[in-house]
């Protein structure tokens, strides 16, 4: 990263995320650091560099001293998203948003996406048509929104990153309330281990408007972190990748 150059990358991912870790720049975007000392250096300049900009900042939990979250008073900062930046998440949400992002920019890499969008935007920007609600009630947002390449391709695809088993009447209310989300023909829930994948898939073939829809899909959390655009997806009765279900 050059002196001149603007942190867009960064800015962008803290923007939407709400937050951007050390890790995360360097995998996505400084790249490989050498092993000589004047490479190390550079390395470290260039993120203490992101906080002398001003557009970032430290995370205010002293213990997160790798994790830098957007500075929504710097004017520059303001003006280059345009919008309206993200909140930051709770601090116990980081690391399920880190996974997150890791799977996403793996996918944006690849140059499928037209635009993808977190929770944390929706929530923001309040975006009304995509709030999971049940019998009235809210319930939550989707953690990601996938829209494919080309600008017609209308097949968006909803991310669902599970970390840490649920009751049972909480994954009902989330099949039930995706089945009036038509916005969302896809929705593949990303799983950490085997109970969780059985739990979701019991309380989707316990729904039969869910179970007969097809739009429920299933990849484990190694594929995500491995390779999120080619791994196995089950559809319940069918195998399917991002890539089919973007454009087959």
């Amino acid at each position: 990263m050059a002196k001149h150059e603007f942190p867009r990358k960064a800015l962008d991912i803290a923007s939407k995320a709400g937050f951007i870790t050390k890790e995360l720049w360097k995998d996505y975007i400084y790249g490989r650091v050498g092993n000589t000392k004047a490479e190390k250096r550079r390395y470290h300049w260039a993120w203490n560099n992101l906080l002398e900009r001003g557009y970032l900042i430290q995370h205010p939990n002293k213990h997160l001293s790798n994790v830098l979250v957007f500075n929504k008073n710097n004017r520059d900062a303001q003006r280059y998203i345009g919008g309206i930046a993200s909140r930051s998440p709770y601090e116990s949400n980081i690391r399920h948003d880190e996974m997150l992002l890791r799977g996403l920019l793996k996918i944006e890499s690849a140059e499928l996406l037209r635009h993808w969008t977190l929770e944390s935007e929706l929530k923001s920007n309040e975006r009304d048509e995509f709030r999971l609600t049940s019998q009235g009630r809210s319930i939550k947002y989707p953690d990601a929104i996938l829209y494919p390449k080309p600008s017609n391709n209308d097949r968006k695809v909803a991310i669902e990153l599970e970390l840490t088993l649920k009751n049972r009447t909480r994954y009902k209310q989330i099949i039930g309330a995706y089945g009036f989300l038509s916005e969302l023909p896809a929705v593949i829930f990303v799983y950490a281990t085997p109970a969780i994948e059985k739990a979701i898939k019991e309380t989707v073939n316990g729904d039969h408007l869910a179970a007969s829809s097809g739009r429920f899909g299933f990849m484990s959390l190694a594929e995500w972190q491995r390779n999120p655009i080619d791994g196995e997806i089950d559809l319940m009765n069918s195998k399917a990748t991002l890539k089919t279900l973007f454009y087959e």
